[in-house]
């Protein structure tokens, strides 16, 4: 045989053994970077999607077959960041490897900084952003984040320069030449800042707010008079100048002239040409400073805020925390409530706080008009059906009760709170029975239990009205049991157990809670039934002079009752 085919004969199983193993190699690596690149894509059409769990899911999975791919270390990195289940430090490694692996990358750079910056490492995040500064598209974000640090850390002169070059590589604006000038001011280089507050006049001659600031040069120089002078000529300009107040504020607070200091504080914080939020600032040092002393000049001062047009509700919200730490009665937050309901008419809090203090004040077609009012903003506000409701049936208007509690069953399952829900079939219960729909009037009152079992107000009603019916009398004891548990003091809820108990012609018991709820009308409080009840129950036990002394309370108390008469005449129990 020839030797050189021999040759190959014997070589040619080795060299295929070494090519397929080369080519599993490679196969398993196409493999990889297939199902890897499968899975990354998947994740982010889920991230497009809003389904972040399952883009986690398919991250993870995809770096399984690429441990090394940045873009998927990055989007998990930001995933991460925004769940609190993982902690600061493994988010901040995951950044810091994306961007080792792609340092190229200023998109993994600059969250990285902004990750740094929410975890409060400031120095860590400076380098990042210094690098940042020479991207076009992120040099804007890089340059207001380090002014920011430079400047919460007091470091002025660092803070200088960094505006300086900003300015000089994004060209001037108002921002940054302000910032400039409060770190100049800060430096106490006042020639300097003088002189930008100067260009800065010239600059932007329609913004009036420059010329206070070559005003203030001028006082932090110590020439007060050049300062004054200033700020006169700004008045003489713009008499309505908001700016100037607060010069003089400064210049008052400086010169030590505590009095005229006071006065402009008042002025800043009457002047609705100012921001709200610096006139809350002003009237929370101004309480602060009159707290325990003169405080009717903070009282005073809140009356006159509240006779002021306002677009805002930041005052109306101060004067509220200020009453609520006096512990002052409610009747002195009407108003502020219907100050802020002035300014914001879909205002939740101050709508339900409005139309309570009406409705304990009697005040019931206010109430009314309020629960429109609010309704008309949010519907599912069931707390407004209810008191709407109660206020028209006070006022024996059944019809139009009756539409505001039908309005508000579409939105019965728009609230958590089952004891709102509750209090709102109670009421409607009352309003049905009241216009003769027994039936469906005990369904409400079933219903009302079924949300909160132990509604003494249901419990009670419920009982009372199975009683005067003679119908379902022990599941009526029951429920007046219930509700003489939870409020054993409550002269109609015992009322209403001892009527349950005549009714079950358990008159010694009746006579025991009747008693008991007389003793509870001690104290100013009157009610003609329950004395009439008395009578009733009195006379059933033989004590007739009782009895007649009862009807005849209930008649001195007005009774309406159409057979009381006759009971008193005929000594004995008539029913109704």
């Amino acid at each position: 045989m020839n030797l050189r085919l021999l040759a190959l004969i014997v070589i040619l199983p080795f060299a295929f053994i070494i090519t397929a193993k080369g080519n599993r190699e490679s196969l398993s690596q196409e493999e990889n970077i297939r199902k890897y690149n499968k899975f990354y894509l998947e994740a982010i059409c889920q991230k497009a999607m809003m389904h972040y769990a399952a883009e986690q899911e398919l991250l993870e999975h995809a770096l399984k077959y690429n441990p090394t791919a940045a873009e998927a270390i990055y989007e998990l990195a930001v995933l991460r960041a925004q769940n609190p289940l993982y902690s600061e430090e493994e988010t901040d490694s995951l950044f810091c490897l994306a961007l080792d692996l792609d340092s190229a990358n200023n998109q993994y750079r600059w969250e990285l900084a902004r990750h740094k910056l929410t975890i409060g490492k400031l120095d860590d995040a400076v380098p990042l952003l210094q690098t940042l500064t020479k991207d076009k598209a992120l040099r804007y974000n890089a340059f207001t984040f380090l002014s920011t640090i430079y400047e919460r850390q007091g470091k002025d002169s660092v803070l200088l320069r960094t505006l300086q070059r900003w300015e000089t590589e994004e060209g001037g604006d108002e921002s940054i030449s302000m910032g400039k000038y409060r770190a100049l001011t800060r430096l106490q280089r006042h020639d300097e800042a003088l002189k930008l507050a100067d260009t800065l006049c010239m600059n932007y001659p329609q913004n009036d707010y420059f010329p206070i600031l070559k005003a203030e040069s001028y006082l932090n120089k110590g020439d007060t008079a050049r300062a004054l002078r200033e700020n006169e000529k700004i008045i003489s300009v713009s008499p309505e100048n908001s700016y100037s107040q607060l010069f003089l504020v400064h210049y008052y607070q400086l010169s030590g002239r505590k009095d005229a200091l006071v006065r402009e504080v008042e002025k800043v914080i009457m002047n609705s040409r100012q921001d709200m939020e610096t006139r809350v600032q002003f009237m929370t040092n101004y309480i602060k400073s009159h707290k325990g002393k003169d405080e009717y000049k903070i009282d005073s001062l809140f009356s006159c805020l509240l006779e002021q047009p306002m677009e805002e509700a930041g005052l109306m919200n101060l004067y509220t925390s200020y009453l609520a730490q006096k512990n002052a009665p409610d009747s002195l937050f009407a108003p502020i409530m219907h100050k802020m309901l002035e300014i914001d008419p879909s205002d939740r809090q101050s709508r339900l706080r409005e139309v309570w203090s009406l409705f304990q004040k009697h005040r019931y077609a206010e109430a009314v008009a309020s629960c429109e009012a609010g309704l008309k903003y949010d519907k599912t506000q069931m707390l407004l059906y209810i008191l709407g409701g109660n206020s028209c049936m006070i006022m024996d208007e059944k019809e139009k009760a009756l539409k505001f509690f039908e309005a508000g069953r579409p939105y019965v399952n728009n609230t958590s709170q089952k004891e709102t829900i509750s209090d709102y079939f109670s009421a409607y219960a009352d309003l049905l029975h009241e216009i003769g729909k027994k039936e469906e009037s005990y369904a409400m009152y079933d219903s009302s239990l079924v949300y909160n079992p132990s509604n003494v107000s249901t419990l009670n009603n419920y009982a009372y009205y199975l009683s005067l019916e003679g119908e379902h009398l022990e599941k009526a004891k029951e429920m007046a049991t219930l509700a003489i548990k939870y409020t054993p003091d409550e002269a109609t809820y015992l009322d209403t157990y001892a009527w349950v108990c005549f009714a079950l012609k358990d008159y010694d018991n009746a006579r025991i809670y009747i008693e008991k709820a007389i003793k509870f009308l001690s104290g100013g409080r009157t009610d003609s039934s329950v004395y009439e009840h008395a009578g009733d129950i009195y006379i059933q036990l033989g004590l007739t002079t009782e009895a007649l002394n009862s009807w005849k309370k209930a008649k001195e108390l007005n009774s309406d009752s159409k057979v009381l008469d006759q009971k008193i005449k005929l000594k004995k129990y008539i029913a109704q």
